[in-house]
């Protein structure tokens, strides 16, 4: 049976589920600060209480550092934003928007 690729697209999901995960390349052992945000597209305002946590990241292993819902019906559009910070100074970061992006309004 052939699944249309558009339907996700026309029919989002009523729940996506989210991970956030760090690796390291370096040869040694470091300690990290992880923090990830959700961020109103429409405010540009947090709409939930932002994840922090220190991990210990080991050289070539994958570490979760947390997950979650998105919930599509009853949250407003959001960017999940992440960061990393050692000793102080912000390394990394990665954004993930809700996609497809043509179905958000950014007439303001």
């Amino acid at each position: 049976m052939h699944h249309d690729w558009s339907v996700r697209h026309a029919r989002p999901a009523k729940v996506l589920l989210w991970e956030l995960w760090v690796i390291s390349s370096k040869t040694t052992e470091v300690v990290a600060d992880v923090g990830l945000r959700f961020i109103s597209i429409s405010t540009g305002k947090d709409i939930k209480v932002k994840i922090t946590k220190r991990t210990i990241v080991t050289t070539n292993v994958s570490i979760d550092v947390a997950h979650g819902v998105v919930g599509n019906l009853s949250e407003e559009p959001h960017v999940l934003a992440a960061g990393l910070w050692i000793d102080g100074v912000y390394l990394s970061r990665d954004m993930d928007w809700p996609q497809s992006l043509k179905y958000l309004s950014f007439e303001d």
